[in-house]
């Protein structure tokens, strides 16, 4: 019969490497009588998101992580934008010279 009202701790590096750190020898962070993450292995975010936790070989959780590649994205979008503008800009120049490089006519 399974165990009421708890349930077992799951960690990713019971069976594999967590970058630098070797498998198995999992010890749960214990809080009010329940697993909340392996200290071995994992490490509450360092970001200081409230209530999660992530691998130590990552650099935050999941949630930080989408934060941060939103932010990268919204920056690779204004900077495309300002090469538009100064493309334009310099395209316009262009072709308003090439009126005044004219000679202008005899007579």
């Amino acid at each position: 019969m399974p165990r009421e009202g708890t349930t077992t701790h799951h960690c990713p590096g019971r069976d594999c490497w967590v970058g630098d750190i070797s498998p198995g020898g999992c010890r749960a962070f214990m809080k009010n009588g329940k697993a909340i993450y392996c200290e071995k292995h994992q490490m509450p975010c360092r970001m200081g998101c409230y209530k999660w936790y992530h691998l130590k070989s990552d650099p935050g959780c999941c949630s930080c992580r989408g934060k941060v590649q939103a932010d990268d994205r919204e920056e690779r979008k204004e900077a495309e934008a300002k090469r538009e503008v100064a493309k334009k800009n310099t395209d316009d120049e262009f072709f308003k010279q090439t009126g005044k490089a004219r000679k202008p006519r005899k007579g």
